[in-house]
């Protein structure tokens, strides 16, 4: 894709634009730590189509977000294996639909010195896989911000 982590919007955007390509729309977030969500980008990986969400937090790139068909899981999955190498993480659990039908659920995890990659064969619903990398740094904020929280709401008490 090109986009580096801790790239501000505006480097993302130049970026995009000189591919000839562009957000389609970008929403505030607000919770442990404020940022915006970039959306419209995609990505072809062999036959498959890979929407991708942008995460900016304090104007850095911290987080992708991404979701595929899940019937191409295996061949994301072999990128992914082929890029990063073997996951640390690999477990099964079954997942069961709201019409009662069971699946099985993958979910790989990869853990380096500055990036988590999570990889999951479902997320939302059976049909939909989709995978997370976040910076080290975007979760020990995301920590900071809930304790800071909890600590002011218990001295309220």
């Amino acid at each position: 894709m090109g986009i580096a982590f801790n790239s501000s919007k505006a480097e993302a955007t130049s970026l995009l634009s000189s591919r000839n390509e562009k957000f389609s729309g970008c929403i505030s977030l607000l919770g442990a730590v404020v940022g915006v969500a970039c959306e419209g980008v995609s990505l072809k990986l062999g036959s498959s189509s890979i929407a991708v969400t942008f995460e900016f937090m304090e104007d850095k790139f911290a987080q992708v977000i991404s979701s595929f068909p899940s019937s191409d899981f295996e061949t994301v999955q072999d990128v992914f294996v082929q890029r990063y190498g073997i996951p640390q993480v690999s477990t099964d659990d079954t997942v069961q639909t709201a019409g009662g039908s069971k699946y099985q659920n993958h979910t790989l995890e990869w853990h380096g010195k500055t990036l988590n990659i999570i990889l999951e064969k479902y997320v939302s619903k059976v049909t939909e896989g989709g995978f997370v990398m976040t910076l080290h740094s975007l979760s020990e904020a995301e920590s900071k911000a809930k304790e800071d929280a909890k600590k002011k709401a218990a001295d309220k008490l």
